[in-house]
């Protein structure tokens, strides 16, 4: 009887070893894939920042100057004109920009509001100057232009988590 007693807590003991040790791997692998699956997150954050970053720069000359280095310039408050070449140039940079990665990770609500405003650009300004020459702005243009712009900016902001940075202040400062 006592040998009995002795296999059975040798089969008991043999058995919750096994049991433990699957369940020890099983947990590590998990752990193992949950680890991947937060790097990748990670990666993919860093990449969609880097991207919106890239595109951002794009904006420079987008926004209305008098000193006319931009595409909408402006002489005095109601009389705003554009640079063409600077039009084509911002066109071409953002479709070659687009045509990198970066255009990988921009979400398809982002991508149409930078198509629009890119779009604009080049339906209702170049090709416009193409057919009459004219390189005046009137109020209505300016009012779209601007519209579709800051559309674009607020949507890239929003991209990556920049819309309202004093949310960010905030929660930092309530962790601190």
């Amino acid at each position: 009887m006592l040998i009995f007693f002795f296999l059975l807590k040798y089969l008991l003991e043999n058995i919750l070893k096994r049991n433990l040790e699957k369940t020890k791997k099983y947990l590590e692998r998990e752990l193992t894939l949950e680890a991947r699956k937060d790097t990748y997150k990670s990666e993919l954050a860093i990449r969609q920042i880097n991207a919106t970053e890239e595109i951002w720069s794009l904006f420079t000359v987008t926004s209305l100057s008098n000193i006319g280095n931009n595409i909408v310039n402006y002489k005095s408050e109601n009389h705003y004109y554009f640079i063409k070449d600077n039009a084509i140039e911002f066109v071409e940079n953002f479709n070659k920009t687009f045509s990198t990665k970066a255009g990988l990770y921009i979400d398809k609500d982002t991508r149409e509001a930078l198509y629009n405003f890119r779009n604009y650009i080049k339906e209702q300004m170049i090709e416009e100057y193409n057919k009459t020459s004219d390189r005046k702005l009137n109020e209505q243009q300016v009012k779209e232009y601007k519209r579709l712009r800051t559309d674009a900016r607020l949507k890239l902001r929003n991209q990556v988590g920049s819309f309202d940075l004093t949310i960010g202040h905030d929660e930092f400062n309530s962790k601190v």
